[in-house]
């Protein structure tokens, strides 16, 4: 698949979606991490246990 993004088009009309809850990003979400664990993180990575982890810190 090919495409292309123009950040400072796409990531407004993004937010805006995202935030009149039409757009659910929460759901992409696999799990999160503590900085402190990001090791496993990237553990859970590289064995496909998880597609989208985000770091909080």
């Amino acid at each position: 698949m090919y495409g292309n993004a123009n950040f400072k088009v796409d990531m407004p009309n993004l937010l805006e979606l995202y935030m009149a809850k039409r757009l659910d990003l929460d759901a992409m979400i696999s799990r999160t991490y503590t900085i402190d664990e990001v090791p496993q993180a990237f553990e859970d990575l590289q064995a496909g246990r998880n597609a989208r982890g985000v770091i909080l810190f």
